[in-house]
């Protein structure tokens, strides 16, 4: 009895401690693709949407420098260990954020990496972004995520992209 109690209590831990090590496996990369902007009783402007951009950023931390027009750099760091950047286009219609590089976030660069060829295992890479969309199923901007086929990262990437938009997506409604 005592050796089927041992069995089942590290079974348990086994399959406790794979979760928590595919939730920190790195996920297929995920560019976000014409989120319209949010219709409000004010027009959008682009230079409305601009200014949308380096409000929220400012809240959440992020540093956002205007590149030219329609064209801004959004760089996120956490606890000076962990850093994003991504692409922002924008224009009165709508925008577009796409990962450009990080810093100790997993990249993993390559054609398919979800497919065997991977540095990391695999079936917990599947594992991890099987996990990453159930987070995401109801999430406003799941429609218009892209995965790309060029990479992987870390999947705080896109929690931290997709607070910044919905940041963006606050300021643009209130006017």
């Amino acid at each position: 009895m005592k050796k089927l109690f041992r069995w089942v209590l590290v079974s348990m831990f086994a399959v406790v401690a794979l979760q928590a090590q595919a939730q920190r496996m790195p996920v297929p990369v995920v560019d976000f693709v014409d989120v319209p902007v949010p219709a409000t009783a004010t027009p959008a402007t682009a230079e409305r949407v601009k200014t949308a951009f380096l409000r929220a950023a400012a809240t959440l931390n992020w540093d956002v420098t205007p590149v030219s027009d329609g064209v801004l750099e959004a760089k996120f760091v956490k606890e000076f260990k962990h850093t994003v950047v991504a692409t922002v286009r924008y224009t009165a219609q709508g925008y577009s954020v796409a990962y450009k590089s990080s810093d100790n976030m997993k990249f993993e660069d390559g054609p398919n990496v979800t497919s065997p060829g991977v540095r990391a295992a695999p079936s917990l890479m599947l594992s991890a972004h099987e996990a990453q969309r159930k987070l995401f199923v109801n999430d406003p901007f799941t429609p218009y995520a892209v995965v790309r086929t060029d990479g992987a990262l870390h999947p705080f990437y896109e929690v931290w992209v997709r607070r910044l938009m919905a940041a963006v997506n606050g300021e643009l409604k209130a006017g």
